[in-house]
Protein backbone atom coordinates (compact mmCIF):
# COMPACT_ATOMS: atom_id res chain seq x y z
CA UNK A 1 0.00 0.00 0.00
CA UNK A 2 2.72 2.66 0.91
CA UNK A 3 4.68 1.58 -2.51
CA UNK A 4 1.11 2.83 -4.22
CA UNK A 5 0.85 5.69 -2.40
CA UNK A 6 4.29 6.65 -2.92
CA UNK A 7 3.76 5.74 -6.89
CA UNK A 8 0.37 7.71 -7.23
CA UNK A 9 1.86 10.68 -5.43
CA UNK A 10 5.22 11.04 -7.86
CA UNK A 11 3.25 10.13 -10.75
CA UNK A 12 0.56 13.13 -9.77
CA UNK A 13 3.65 15.35 -8.90
CA UNK A 14 5.31 15.06 -12.36
CA UNK A 15 2.47 15.39 -14.32
CA UNK A 16 1.81 18.40 -12.37
CA UNK A 17 5.06 19.78 -12.72
CA UNK A 18 5.29 19.37 -16.36
CA UNK A 19 1.35 20.43 -17.07
CA UNK A 20 2.28 23.31 -15.24
CA UNK A 21 5.71 24.08 -16.67
CA UNK A 22 4.03 23.41 -20.04
CA UNK A 23 1.22 25.66 -19.78
CA UNK A 24 3.28 28.40 -18.43
CA UNK A 25 5.44 28.54 -21.22
CA UNK A 26 2.82 28.23 -23.59
CA UNK A 27 1.55 31.38 -21.81
CA UNK A 28 4.56 33.10 -21.49
CA UNK A 29 5.44 32.72 -25.28
CA UNK A 30 2.50 33.49 -26.37
CA UNK A 31 2.21 36.70 -24.32
CA UNK A 32 5.89 37.27 -25.74
CA UNK A 33 4.96 36.94 -29.14
CA UNK A 34 2.01 39.06 -29.35
CA UNK A 35 4.42 41.70 -27.85
CA UNK A 36 6.61 41.31 -30.96
CA UNK A 37 4.15 41.58 -32.97
CA UNK A 38 2.78 44.63 -31.86
CA UNK A 39 6.55 46.49 -31.45
CA UNK A 40 6.91 45.50 -35.01
CA UNK A 41 3.36 46.75 -35.85
CA UNK A 42 4.29 50.34 -34.15
CA UNK A 43 7.49 50.64 -35.56
CA UNK A 44 5.96 49.84 -39.42
CA UNK A 45 3.05 52.01 -38.78
CA UNK A 46 5.57 54.58 -37.18
CA UNK A 47 7.74 54.29 -40.43
CA UNK A 48 4.95 54.80 -43.10
CA UNK A 49 3.12 57.67 -41.26
CA UNK A 50 6.75 59.31 -41.94
CA UNK A 51 7.03 57.83 -45.34
CA UNK A 52 4.78 58.91 -47.06
CA UNK A 53 5.26 62.89 -46.68
CA UNK A 54 9.16 62.66 -48.01
CA UNK A 55 9.85 62.48 -51.77
CA UNK A 56 13.17 60.11 -51.51
CA UNK A 57 11.92 57.18 -48.91
CA UNK A 58 15.30 55.68 -49.74
CA UNK A 59 17.66 58.38 -49.06
CA UNK A 60 15.77 59.44 -46.12
CA UNK A 61 15.85 56.03 -44.67
CA UNK A 62 19.65 55.92 -44.79
CA UNK A 63 19.53 59.09 -43.06
CA UNK A 64 17.83 57.24 -39.84
CA UNK A 65 21.14 55.44 -39.69
CA UNK A 66 19.29 52.12 -38.70
CA UNK A 67 22.08 49.74 -39.32
CA UNK A 68 22.64 49.50 -35.43
CA UNK A 69 19.33 48.39 -34.65
CA UNK A 70 19.91 44.63 -34.40
CA UNK A 71 16.70 43.97 -32.92
CA UNK A 72 14.64 45.19 -35.42
CA UNK A 73 15.12 44.40 -38.95
CA UNK A 74 14.04 46.98 -41.16
CA UNK A 75 13.36 46.97 -45.08
CA UNK A 76 11.91 49.36 -47.95
CA UNK A 77 10.79 47.37 -51.04
CA UNK A 78 9.18 48.83 -53.88
CA UNK A 79 5.94 47.65 -55.41
CA UNK A 80 7.64 44.98 -58.13
CA UNK A 81 9.36 43.28 -54.47
CA UNK A 82 12.87 45.15 -55.28
CA UNK A 83 14.91 45.84 -51.97
CA UNK A 84 15.34 49.12 -51.96
CA UNK A 85 16.36 49.85 -48.39
CA UNK A 86 17.92 47.25 -45.43
CA UNK A 87 19.07 48.33 -42.54
CA UNK A 88 20.94 44.93 -41.79
CA UNK A 89 23.02 44.46 -45.04
CA UNK A 90 24.90 47.18 -46.87
CA UNK A 91 24.34 46.33 -50.52
CA UNK A 92 20.82 45.66 -51.13
CA UNK A 93 21.35 44.36 -54.91
CA UNK A 94 22.45 41.26 -53.44
CA UNK A 95 18.96 40.40 -51.60
CA UNK A 96 16.88 38.15 -53.57
CA UNK A 97 13.01 39.96 -55.17
CA UNK A 98 10.87 39.59 -52.18
CA UNK A 99 6.95 39.39 -54.28
CA UNK A 100 6.79 35.94 -53.64
CA UNK A 101 6.58 36.51 -49.80
CA UNK A 102 3.75 35.99 -48.12
CA UNK A 103 3.17 39.15 -46.08
CA UNK A 104 4.49 41.28 -49.30
CA UNK A 105 1.75 40.04 -51.31
CA UNK A 106 -0.53 40.16 -48.33
CA UNK A 107 0.26 44.24 -48.06
CA UNK A 108 0.23 44.45 -51.79
CA UNK A 109 -3.54 43.39 -51.58
CA UNK A 110 -4.95 44.41 -48.07
CA UNK A 111 -2.84 47.41 -47.17
CA UNK A 112 -0.97 45.28 -44.69
CA UNK A 113 0.26 41.78 -44.31
CA UNK A 114 2.02 39.58 -41.29
CA UNK A 115 3.94 35.81 -41.41
CA UNK A 116 5.90 33.92 -39.26
CA UNK A 117 8.19 31.53 -40.67
CA UNK A 118 10.01 28.87 -38.11
CA UNK A 119 13.71 27.89 -39.15
CA UNK A 120 13.87 24.24 -37.36
CA UNK A 121 17.63 24.02 -37.76
CA UNK A 122 18.28 26.72 -35.09
CA UNK A 123 15.16 26.63 -33.22
CA UNK A 124 14.45 30.20 -34.24
CA UNK A 125 11.48 32.41 -35.27
CA UNK A 126 10.97 34.98 -37.58
CA UNK A 127 7.91 37.38 -36.81
CA UNK A 128 7.26 40.10 -40.22
CA UNK A 129 4.97 43.10 -40.66
CA UNK A 130 4.54 44.85 -44.12
CA UNK A 131 1.92 48.00 -44.61
CA UNK A 132 1.72 49.57 -48.03
CA UNK A 133 3.01 53.39 -48.53
CA UNK A 134 1.19 55.83 -50.56
CA UNK A 135 3.34 55.66 -53.44
CA UNK A 136 3.04 51.88 -53.50
CA UNK A 137 6.09 50.97 -51.80
CA UNK A 138 6.16 48.79 -48.63
CA UNK A 139 7.64 49.10 -45.40
CA UNK A 140 8.42 45.61 -43.45
CA UNK A 141 9.55 45.21 -39.61
CA UNK A 142 10.79 42.12 -38.58
CA UNK A 143 12.40 40.38 -35.64
CA UNK A 144 14.09 36.60 -34.79
CA UNK A 145 13.36 35.18 -31.66
CA UNK A 146 13.77 31.70 -30.18
CA UNK A 147 11.41 29.46 -31.06
CA UNK A 148 8.59 27.52 -28.89
CA UNK A 149 10.94 24.43 -28.84
CA UNK A 150 14.24 26.31 -28.33
CA UNK A 151 12.77 28.25 -25.37
CA UNK A 152 12.04 24.56 -23.99
CA UNK A 153 15.17 23.17 -24.76
CA UNK A 154 17.34 26.42 -23.20
CA UNK A 155 15.47 25.99 -20.12
CA UNK A 156 15.17 22.15 -19.94
CA UNK A 157 17.98 21.92 -17.64
CA UNK A 158 16.26 24.10 -14.83
CA UNK A 159 13.26 22.72 -15.09
CA UNK A 160 14.93 18.85 -14.90
CA UNK A 161 16.64 20.75 -11.84
CA UNK A 162 13.59 21.77 -10.34
CA UNK A 163 11.75 18.81 -11.36
CA UNK A 164 14.16 16.40 -8.91
CA UNK A 165 14.05 18.93 -6.09
CA UNK A 166 10.30 18.85 -6.47
CA UNK A 167 10.15 15.27 -6.72
CA UNK A 168 12.24 14.40 -3.82
CA UNK A 169 10.87 16.64 -1.67
CA UNK A 170 7.55 15.13 -2.57
CA UNK A 171 9.22 11.74 -1.50
CA UNK A 172 9.63 13.08 1.68
CA UNK A 173 6.20 15.06 2.39
CA UNK A 174 4.86 11.59 0.62
CA UNK A 175 6.47 9.38 2.74
CA UNK A 176 5.30 11.47 5.90
CA UNK A 177 1.83 11.34 4.28
CA UNK A 178 1.68 7.76 3.93
CA UNK A 179 2.48 7.08 7.69
CA UNK A 180 -0.18 9.52 8.74
CA UNK A 181 -2.34 7.60 6.88
CA UNK A 182 -0.98 4.06 7.75
CA UNK A 183 -0.68 4.31 11.15
CA UNK A 184 -4.28 4.75 12.37
CA UNK A 185 -4.80 1.81 10.15
CA UNK A 186 -1.89 -0.59 11.02
CA UNK A 187 -2.60 0.48 14.96
CA UNK A 188 -6.29 -0.21 15.01
CA UNK A 189 -7.67 -3.26 16.89
CA UNK A 190 -10.39 -4.74 15.82
CA UNK A 191 -11.04 -6.40 19.37
CA UNK A 192 -11.00 -2.89 20.91
CA UNK A 193 -12.66 -0.81 18.23
CA UNK A 194 -10.26 1.66 18.07
CA UNK A 195 -11.30 5.37 16.75
CA UNK A 196 -10.08 5.48 13.04
CA UNK A 197 -10.74 7.50 9.58
CA UNK A 198 -14.88 7.80 8.75
CA UNK A 199 -14.28 6.27 5.05
CA UNK A 200 -12.80 2.92 6.47
CA UNK A 201 -15.68 2.14 8.97
CA UNK A 202 -17.83 0.07 6.04
CA UNK A 203 -14.97 -1.68 5.82
CA UNK A 204 -13.92 -2.11 9.05
CA UNK A 205 -17.23 -3.25 9.91
CA UNK A 206 -17.35 -6.19 7.17
CA UNK A 207 -13.88 -6.72 8.44
CA UNK A 208 -15.37 -7.61 12.04
CA UNK A 209 -18.37 -9.44 10.88
CA UNK A 210 -16.61 -11.43 8.98
CA UNK A 211 -13.31 -11.86 11.69
CA UNK A 212 -16.19 -12.91 14.18
CA UNK A 213 -18.07 -15.46 11.12
CA UNK A 214 -14.33 -16.74 11.09
CA UNK A 215 -13.72 -17.20 14.98
CA UNK A 216 -17.25 -19.31 15.48
CA UNK A 217 -16.14 -21.28 12.23
CA UNK A 218 -12.41 -21.77 13.66
CA UNK A 219 -14.21 -22.60 17.73
CA UNK A 220 -16.24 -25.02 15.64
CA UNK A 221 -13.61 -26.87 13.69
CA UNK A 222 -11.45 -26.89 16.73
CA UNK A 223 -14.18 -28.36 18.50
CA UNK A 224 -14.22 -31.05 15.85
CA UNK A 225 -11.09 -31.60 15.76
CA UNK A 226 -10.76 -31.97 19.36
CA UNK A 227 -13.46 -35.19 19.56
CA UNK A 228 -11.86 -36.40 16.08
CA UNK A 229 -8.51 -36.38 17.56
CA UNK A 230 -9.62 -37.78 20.89
CA UNK A 231 -11.59 -40.29 19.42
CA UNK A 232 -8.79 -41.63 16.90
CA UNK A 233 -5.96 -40.64 19.35
CA UNK A 234 -7.41 -43.17 21.83
CA UNK A 235 -9.23 -45.47 19.35
CA UNK A 236 -7.60 -49.43 19.65
CA UNK A 237 -7.86 -49.39 16.30
CA UNK A 238 -5.16 -47.86 14.15
CA UNK A 239 -5.74 -44.98 11.36
CA UNK A 240 -3.71 -44.02 8.98
CA UNK A 241 -4.57 -40.92 6.08
CA UNK A 242 -2.46 -40.22 3.31
CA UNK A 243 -2.58 -38.12 0.45
CA UNK A 244 -2.13 -39.16 -3.26
CA UNK A 245 1.37 -38.52 -3.11
CA UNK A 246 1.29 -41.39 -0.27
CA UNK A 247 2.79 -38.64 2.35
CA UNK A 248 1.37 -39.37 5.43
CA UNK A 249 -1.52 -36.74 6.61
CA UNK A 250 -2.58 -37.99 10.03
CA UNK A 251 -1.38 -41.60 12.01
CA UNK A 252 -3.28 -42.16 15.55
CA UNK A 253 -1.26 -43.49 18.42
CA UNK A 254 -2.17 -46.93 17.66
CA UNK A 255 -1.35 -47.16 13.79
CA UNK A 256 2.02 -45.61 15.18
CA UNK A 257 2.18 -48.70 18.09
CA UNK A 258 1.33 -51.35 16.00
CA UNK A 259 4.06 -50.24 13.25
CA UNK A 260 6.52 -49.96 15.86
CA UNK A 261 7.35 -46.33 14.09
CA UNK A 262 10.09 -44.84 15.88
CA UNK A 263 9.51 -40.90 14.83
CA UNK A 264 6.28 -38.90 13.82
CA UNK A 265 5.28 -40.07 10.47
CA UNK A 266 3.49 -36.86 9.91
CA UNK A 267 4.80 -35.16 6.85
CA UNK A 268 6.75 -38.48 5.59
CA UNK A 269 6.08 -40.89 2.45
CA UNK A 270 4.51 -44.03 3.74
CA UNK A 271 7.31 -46.03 3.02
CA UNK A 272 8.49 -44.83 6.46
CA UNK A 273 5.35 -46.30 8.27
CA UNK A 274 6.35 -50.06 6.93
CA UNK A 275 8.18 -51.96 4.27
CA UNK A 276 5.80 -54.76 4.49
CA UNK A 277 5.53 -55.75 0.37
CA UNK A 278 1.83 -56.65 1.26
CA UNK A 279 0.59 -53.14 3.14
CA UNK A 280 2.33 -51.30 0.39
CA UNK A 281 0.94 -53.15 -2.55
CA UNK A 282 -2.75 -52.53 -1.54
CA UNK A 283 -1.86 -48.97 -0.55
CA UNK A 284 -0.96 -48.42 -4.66
CA UNK A 285 -4.34 -50.04 -5.42
CA UNK A 286 -6.32 -47.61 -3.12
CA UNK A 287 -4.11 -45.06 -4.62
CA UNK A 288 -5.56 -45.74 -7.82
CA UNK A 289 -8.68 -46.19 -6.91
CA UNK A 290 -9.13 -49.75 -5.80
CA UNK A 291 -10.17 -50.46 -2.41
CA UNK A 292 -8.94 -53.65 -0.40
CA UNK A 293 -8.35 -55.17 2.53
CA UNK A 294 -6.07 -58.39 3.95
CA UNK A 295 -5.40 -59.96 7.00
CA UNK A 296 -1.78 -59.72 8.27
CA UNK A 297 0.17 -61.03 11.23
CA UNK A 298 1.86 -57.96 12.61
CA UNK A 299 4.63 -59.09 15.71
CA UNK A 300 2.53 -61.65 17.49
CA UNK A 301 -0.75 -60.01 16.86
CA UNK A 302 -2.96 -60.63 13.93
CA UNK A 303 -4.67 -57.51 11.81
CA UNK A 304 -7.89 -57.40 9.58
CA UNK A 305 -6.41 -54.08 7.19
CA UNK A 306 -9.05 -51.76 5.16
CA UNK A 307 -7.13 -50.18 2.61
CA UNK A 308 -9.92 -47.26 1.26
CA UNK A 309 -9.65 -44.82 -1.08
CA UNK A 310 -10.91 -41.15 -0.34
CA UNK A 311 -10.50 -37.89 -1.75
CA UNK A 312 -7.17 -37.26 -3.39
CA UNK A 313 -5.49 -40.08 -0.55
CA UNK A 314 -5.90 -43.36 1.34
CA UNK A 315 -7.10 -44.40 4.33
CA UNK A 316 -5.85 -47.01 6.09
CA UNK A 317 -7.71 -49.21 9.04
CA UNK A 318 -6.09 -51.27 11.37
CA UNK A 319 -8.68 -53.74 13.37
CA UNK A 320 -7.37 -55.91 15.85
CA UNK A 321 -8.76 -59.67 15.54
CA UNK A 322 -6.09 -61.60 17.58
CA UNK A 323 -8.50 -62.82 19.81
CA UNK A 324 -11.14 -63.74 17.56
CA UNK A 325 -8.47 -65.73 15.23
CA UNK A 326 -7.67 -67.12 18.83
CA UNK A 327 -11.48 -67.96 19.21
CA UNK A 328 -11.64 -68.98 15.53
CA UNK A 329 -8.37 -71.26 15.94
CA UNK A 330 -10.03 -72.31 19.50
CA UNK A 331 -13.45 -73.33 17.87
CA UNK A 332 -11.82 -75.67 15.21
CA UNK A 333 -9.70 -77.03 17.34
CA UNK A 334 -12.44 -78.07 19.89
CA UNK A 335 -14.50 -78.99 17.26
CA UNK A 336 -12.05 -81.29 16.04
CA UNK A 337 -11.24 -82.38 19.93
CA UNK A 338 -14.58 -83.09 20.60
CA UNK A 339 -14.93 -85.32 17.84
CA UNK A 340 -11.83 -87.07 18.47
CA UNK A 341 -12.66 -87.86 22.39
CA UNK A 342 -15.95 -89.00 21.92
CA UNK A 343 -15.24 -90.60 18.71
CA UNK A 344 -12.56 -92.82 20.55
CA UNK A 345 -15.03 -94.62 23.11
CA UNK A 346 -17.52 -95.03 20.50
CA UNK A 347 -15.34 -96.87 18.82
CA UNK A 348 -14.60 -98.96 21.91
CA UNK A 349 -17.92 -99.37 22.66
CA UNK A 350 -18.87 -99.95 19.38
CA UNK A 351 -16.38 -102.69 18.50
CA UNK A 352 -16.46 -104.96 21.61
CA UNK A 353 -20.42 -104.80 21.09
CA UNK A 354 -20.09 -106.00 17.81
CA UNK A 355 -17.71 -108.32 18.67
CA UNK A 356 -20.23 -110.08 21.40
CA UNK A 357 -23.54 -109.73 18.88
CA UNK A 358 -21.79 -111.46 16.44
CA UNK A 359 -20.67 -114.60 19.62
CA UNK A 360 -16.82 -113.85 19.18
CA UNK A 361 -16.33 -113.09 22.76
CA UNK A 362 -15.78 -116.36 24.85
CA UNK A 363 -18.04 -116.79 28.21
CA UNK A 364 -15.32 -115.90 30.19
CA UNK A 365 -13.85 -112.61 28.73
CA UNK A 366 -17.78 -111.05 28.96
CA UNK A 367 -16.71 -109.68 32.26
CA UNK A 368 -13.96 -108.39 31.30
CA UNK A 369 -15.37 -107.28 27.96
CA UNK A 370 -18.42 -105.60 30.17
CA UNK A 371 -15.97 -104.15 32.27
CA UNK A 372 -13.96 -102.49 29.74
CA UNK A 373 -17.83 -101.35 27.67
CA UNK A 374 -18.40 -99.92 31.04
CA UNK A 375 -15.48 -97.85 31.60
CA UNK A 376 -15.14 -96.30 28.10
CA UNK A 377 -18.87 -95.42 28.49
CA UNK A 378 -18.03 -93.75 31.96
CA UNK A 379 -15.48 -91.89 30.42
CA UNK A 380 -18.00 -90.76 27.42
CA UNK A 381 -20.48 -89.53 30.22
CA UNK A 382 -18.07 -87.79 32.07
CA UNK A 383 -16.96 -86.20 28.84
CA UNK A 384 -20.59 -85.38 28.08
CA UNK A 385 -21.25 -83.81 31.14
CA UNK A 386 -18.23 -82.11 31.41
CA UNK A 387 -19.03 -80.55 27.92
CA UNK A 388 -22.40 -79.36 29.13
CA UNK A 389 -20.90 -78.00 32.11
CA UNK A 390 -18.60 -75.82 30.41
CA UNK A 391 -21.71 -74.67 27.84
CA UNK A 392 -23.58 -73.82 30.92
CA UNK A 393 -20.92 -71.63 32.37
CA UNK A 394 -20.45 -70.16 29.36
CA UNK A 395 -24.20 -68.96 29.23
CA UNK A 396 -24.24 -68.32 32.97
CA UNK A 397 -26.04 -64.95 32.51
CA UNK A 398 -28.36 -62.63 34.91
CA UNK A 399 -28.04 -63.03 38.30
CA UNK A 400 -25.76 -64.97 40.39
CA UNK A 401 -26.64 -67.84 42.52
CA UNK A 402 -24.31 -67.04 45.39
CA UNK A 403 -24.04 -67.71 49.23
CA UNK A 404 -21.54 -66.91 52.35
CA UNK A 405 -19.58 -70.15 53.63
CA UNK A 406 -16.58 -71.09 55.09
CA UNK A 407 -14.34 -71.79 52.04
CA UNK A 408 -11.87 -74.28 54.95
CA UNK A 409 -15.07 -76.52 55.85
CA UNK A 410 -15.52 -76.69 51.58
CA UNK A 411 -12.11 -77.56 50.88
CA UNK A 412 -12.10 -80.54 54.06
CA UNK A 413 -15.01 -81.76 52.08
CA UNK A 414 -13.48 -82.01 48.66
CA UNK A 415 -10.18 -83.81 50.27
CA UNK A 416 -12.49 -86.44 52.00
CA UNK A 417 -13.46 -87.32 48.51
CA UNK A 418 -10.03 -87.39 47.52
CA UNK A 419 -8.49 -89.26 50.26
CA UNK A 420 -9.37 -93.26 48.91
CA UNK A 421 -7.50 -91.43 45.44
CA UNK A 422 -4.55 -89.69 47.49
CA UNK A 423 -4.13 -92.77 49.11
CA UNK A 424 -3.70 -94.79 46.28
CA UNK A 425 -0.91 -92.79 44.81
CA UNK A 426 0.74 -91.75 47.95
CA UNK A 427 0.30 -88.72 48.05
CA UNK A 428 -0.32 -86.34 50.79
CA UNK A 429 -2.41 -83.51 51.24
CA UNK A 430 -2.03 -80.39 53.03
CA UNK A 431 -5.33 -78.52 53.48
CA UNK A 432 -5.67 -75.14 55.54
CA UNK A 433 -6.93 -75.02 58.85
CA UNK A 434 -8.23 -71.68 59.79
CA UNK A 435 -11.73 -70.27 58.72
CA UNK A 436 -12.20 -68.15 55.62
CA UNK A 437 -15.60 -67.14 54.79
CA UNK A 438 -16.09 -66.00 51.07
CA UNK A 439 -19.86 -64.90 49.30
CA UNK A 440 -19.81 -67.27 45.91
CA UNK A 441 -21.13 -70.33 44.17
CA UNK A 442 -20.84 -72.92 46.45
CA UNK A 443 -21.41 -75.89 44.18
CA UNK A 444 -18.95 -74.56 41.76
CA UNK A 445 -16.35 -73.86 44.22
CA UNK A 446 -16.88 -77.27 45.13
CA UNK A 447 -16.29 -78.58 41.58
CA UNK A 448 -13.28 -76.11 41.37
CA UNK A 449 -11.25 -77.38 43.94
CA UNK A 450 -11.64 -80.74 42.94
CA UNK A 451 -10.78 -80.46 39.68
CA UNK A 452 -7.53 -78.23 41.24
CA UNK A 453 -6.80 -81.15 43.82
CA UNK A 454 -7.60 -84.22 41.73
CA UNK A 455 -5.06 -82.84 38.90
CA UNK A 456 -2.55 -82.45 41.64
CA UNK A 457 -3.19 -86.09 42.76
CA UNK A 458 -2.75 -87.56 39.43
CA UNK A 459 -0.20 -85.65 37.84
CA UNK A 460 2.24 -85.96 41.13
CA UNK A 461 5.04 -87.81 42.00
CA UNK A 462 4.88 -90.94 44.24
CA UNK A 463 5.00 -90.29 47.71
CA UNK A 464 4.63 -86.49 46.97
CA UNK A 465 2.21 -83.87 48.74
CA UNK A 466 -0.67 -81.54 47.43
CA UNK A 467 -0.84 -78.08 49.78
CA UNK A 468 -3.92 -76.13 49.48
CA UNK A 469 -3.77 -72.53 51.11
CA UNK A 470 -6.03 -70.00 51.49
CA UNK A 471 -5.28 -65.99 52.71
CA UNK A 472 -7.30 -62.87 52.47
CA UNK A 473 -5.84 -59.72 50.57
CA UNK A 474 -6.58 -56.30 49.82
CA UNK A 475 -8.43 -57.39 46.29
CA UNK A 476 -10.03 -60.22 47.83
CA UNK A 477 -9.10 -64.11 48.83
CA UNK A 478 -6.45 -65.66 47.75
CA UNK A 479 -6.38 -69.04 46.52
CA UNK A 480 -3.26 -72.08 46.18
CA UNK A 481 -3.06 -75.02 44.92
CA UNK A 482 0.37 -76.50 45.21
CA UNK A 483 1.95 -79.76 44.41
CA UNK A 484 5.09 -81.38 44.12
CA UNK A 485 4.65 -83.29 40.57
CA UNK A 486 5.91 -83.01 37.13
CA UNK A 487 5.40 -79.66 36.30
CA UNK A 488 4.83 -78.21 33.13
CA UNK A 489 7.03 -76.65 30.73
CA UNK A 490 6.39 -72.49 30.72
CA UNK A 491 5.94 -72.78 27.06
CA UNK A 492 2.22 -74.50 27.53
CA UNK A 493 1.18 -72.22 30.58
CA UNK A 494 -0.64 -69.98 27.85
CA UNK A 495 -2.57 -72.77 26.91
CA UNK A 496 -2.90 -75.28 29.39
CA UNK A 497 -6.21 -73.81 30.50
CA UNK A 498 -7.83 -74.16 26.47
CA UNK A 499 -10.60 -76.91 26.20
CA UNK A 500 -9.20 -80.54 25.72
CA UNK A 501 -5.20 -79.25 25.81
CA UNK A 502 -2.68 -81.81 26.91
CA UNK A 503 0.60 -81.81 27.12
CA UNK A 504 1.50 -85.29 26.76
CA UNK A 505 -1.60 -87.13 24.99
CA UNK A 506 0.00 -90.87 26.19
CA UNK A 507 0.38 -89.89 29.47
CA UNK A 508 -3.22 -87.94 30.05
CA UNK A 509 -4.55 -91.05 27.85
CA UNK A 510 -2.87 -93.16 30.77
CA UNK A 511 -4.07 -91.39 33.92
CA UNK A 512 -7.43 -90.46 32.46
CA UNK A 513 -9.34 -87.51 32.36
CA UNK A 514 -11.41 -85.65 29.59
CA UNK A 515 -9.28 -82.68 29.28
CA UNK A 516 -11.46 -79.97 30.21
CA UNK A 517 -10.98 -80.01 34.20
CA UNK A 518 -8.65 -76.38 33.95
CA UNK A 519 -10.69 -75.00 31.91
CA UNK A 520 -14.01 -75.47 33.69
CA UNK A 521 -12.01 -74.24 36.92
CA UNK A 522 -11.33 -70.96 34.55
CA UNK A 523 -14.77 -70.43 33.64
CA UNK A 524 -15.64 -71.14 37.12
CA UNK A 525 -13.58 -68.63 38.56
CA UNK A 526 -14.63 -66.00 36.00
CA UNK A 527 -18.53 -66.78 37.31
CA UNK A 528 -17.37 -65.77 40.42
CA UNK A 529 -15.56 -62.65 39.51
CA UNK A 530 -11.74 -63.90 39.76
CA UNK A 531 -8.65 -64.62 37.78
CA UNK A 532 -6.74 -67.95 37.22
CA UNK A 533 -2.92 -68.06 37.23
CA UNK A 534 -0.15 -70.80 36.79
CA UNK A 535 3.37 -71.02 38.01
CA UNK A 536 5.39 -74.16 37.26
CA UNK A 537 8.52 -75.30 35.99
CA UNK A 538 9.25 -79.13 35.02
CA UNK A 539 9.97 -81.50 37.49
CA UNK A 540 9.42 -78.78 40.24
CA UNK A 541 5.64 -78.61 40.72
CA UNK A 542 3.06 -76.29 40.08
CA UNK A 543 0.74 -73.95 41.41
CA UNK A 544 -2.53 -72.84 40.60
CA UNK A 545 -3.05 -69.82 41.59
CA UNK A 546 -7.06 -68.38 42.28
CA UNK A 547 -7.88 -64.63 42.86
CA UNK A 548 -11.52 -63.85 44.13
Amino acid sequence: MKKRIYLNMLVLVCLSVILTSVFLIMTFYTGFAMQVKNELENKAELLRAVLNVKDNQSEYMESLNLSDTDEIRITLISSDGTVIYDNTVTDESSIENHTEREEIKAAIKNGFGEETRLSETVGKETYYYAVRLSNGNIIRTAKTTSSIYGVVISVLPQSLFIIAVILFACFIVARSLTKKIIDPINRFDFDKSTKTYDELSPFIRTITAQKEQISNVLSEVTKKSTVIDAITGNMNEGLILTNKYGTVLSANKSAVSILDIKTDPVGKNVLVTTRNITVLEHINKALSGENSNVMLEIGNRTYHIFFSSVDNGVLILFLDITEKAKSEKMRREFTGNVSHELKTPLTTISGYAELMSNGLIKPQDVMSVSGKMKSESDRLLALIEDIMRLSELDEAEGEKSVETFDLTDLIGEVSENLKPKAKAHGITLNIPKEKHCITANRPMMFELFYNLIDNAIKYNKPNGSVTVSVSQTDEGTAISVKDTGIGIDKKHHDRIFERFYRIDKSRSKKIGGTGLGLSIVKHIAAYNGGTVEIESETDKGTEIKVNL
